[in-house]
């Protein structure tokens, strides 16, 4: 995905990103969806599961979390992050290389 959003930005365009930060995995995950998280670096949560966002629900969509180092690695690699925000949802800023 950051791939694609680099090709269709600007040279040295800003991008400004939202994630599930911690404060959602800690309210939507269980010890077991965190133990997950963790070795995985990232987790899915289906429209069906019992602790799926509700926006996700009613869109029969995904909830996806990525530890802060899955998303370092995969951003950093098209990407300058500058900062990465917690406010309730994550807001990373990057600007493209």
């Amino acid at each position: 995905m950051a791939k694609e959003l680099k090709r269709v930005m600007r040279p040295q365009g800003y991008l400004l990103a939202t994630v599930l930060g911690e404060m959602h995995q800690s309210k939507m995950l269980n010890g077991e969806g965190k133990v997950e998280l963790s070795k995985k670096g990232s987790l899915e949560l289906n429209w069906d599961h019992p602790n799926a966002s509700y926006s996700t629900y009613m869109t029969r969509g995904v909830d996806v979390f990525q530890t802060q180092k899955e998303i370092l690695d995969s951003f950093s690699q098209h990407f300058t992050i500058h900062r990465i925000i917690p406010i309730g949802l994550d807001l990373i800023i990057m600007q493209k290389i």
